[in-house]
């Protein structure tokens, strides 16, 4: 008996959207790292860790030496890891590398309906980044470009490979007010620049993001205010987030974060923690974050070391 088509394999994945969205390479949608799953955002400015490199390679020079994992299980029986790194001096640059997968598990059925297989589309991305601190020239202002190539598989006989680009730059002022000084990081990141090979029954592009952002140092408890709006695959998005590193005793703080994605059409609210414990002048920090969907929800748990 005959199994199910490939053209009815790529309609069944498409409506599983982000993941395989209409552009094709759905994992290029979702944000990389766990502060920026739990805000629902990219971070473009949030400039935390080696996963902020991947959102924006612009942000490179603002981090700490890092390197970091995350495992995220979402809906559809989907999983998606995470893995980054950066490295640097003023004197060389700033480096970083990343690696994403994503796969997905569907039965595979013929046409009497009976159970004949399994199905395992995915999705991986291999990231090579470079910044620079361009304050030589323009005062606090810091930019980068990163070079992504991924692979997307539908099924053993169709796969495709995509080469982009992602540029980002990241200007860090201040405001001050009521005589007290607010500093903010705002980030600009133009990503997945780039084109892709076609399938044999349709052709993916890469999703173009062009996304802006701030992040709002307050003076009190260590609270930032991230906002972020743009373009993602054409559509229009917005993020609003609240996030809180406090040193509760020496070598010891607790970070928090909750936000709210205004535009995502699958993710309500996100939400999430950790704990950050400095030892020997490096910092161990585990992570968690949970995403209340409408499908149904998701934990990421993850593990940053600064190096």
């Amino acid at each position: 008996m005959g199994k199910l088509t490939s053209p009815l394999l790529i309609i069944l994945l498409l409506f599983t959207a982000p993941l395989f969205s209409e552009s094709g390479y759905g994992l290029l949608n979702i944000p990389t790292g766990i502060r920026e799953a739990a805000l629902g955002m990219n971070g473009i400015t949030l400039c935390e860790d080696s996963f902020s490199a991947v959102n924006n390679p612009g942000s490179l020079p603002l981090l700490k030496n890092s390197a970091g994992f995350n495992y995220k299980g979402w809906y559809a029986d989907t999983t998606i890891m995470q893995v980054a790194a950066n490295y640097g001096t003023s004197g060389m640059g700033y480096f970083s590398i990343g690696f994403n997968s994503l796969s997905v598990s569907f039965d595979e059925y013929d046409i009497a309906g009976k159970v004949v297989g399994e199905l395992t589309p995915s999705t991986s991305l291999i990231q090579v980044g470079y910044g620079r601190d361009l304050s030589g020239i323009v005062p606090k202002l810091t930019a980068g470009a990163s070079v992504n190539i991924v692979m997307d598989s539908l099924d053993e006989e169709q796969s495709s490979t995509g080469f982009g680009v992602n540029l980002g730059a990241v200007y860090k002022l201040g405001l001050d007010l009521a005589g007290m000084n607010f500093p903010i990081d705002t980030g600009l990141a133009v990503n997945n620049i780039g084109a892709s090979s076609s399938y044999e029954d349709f052709s993916a592009s890469l999703p173009l993001h062009l996304l802006l952002g701030a992040n709002i140092h307050l003076p009190w408890f260590g609270l930032y205010v991230p906002i972020e709006t743009g373009l993602k695959a054409g559509a229009f998005t917005m993020a609003l987030g609240v996030g809180d590193k406090y040193e509760i005793i020496p070598d010891l703080a607790l970070e928090g974060f909750i936000g709210l994605p205004v535009t995502d059409d699958l993710k309500t609210l996100a939400m999430g923690g950790g704990v950050n414990y400095a030892i020997a002048g490096r910092v161990i920090k585990v992570l968690a974050a949970f995403e209340m969907l409408k499908v149904e929800n998701s934990i990421n748990v993850g593990l940053i070391l600064n190096y």
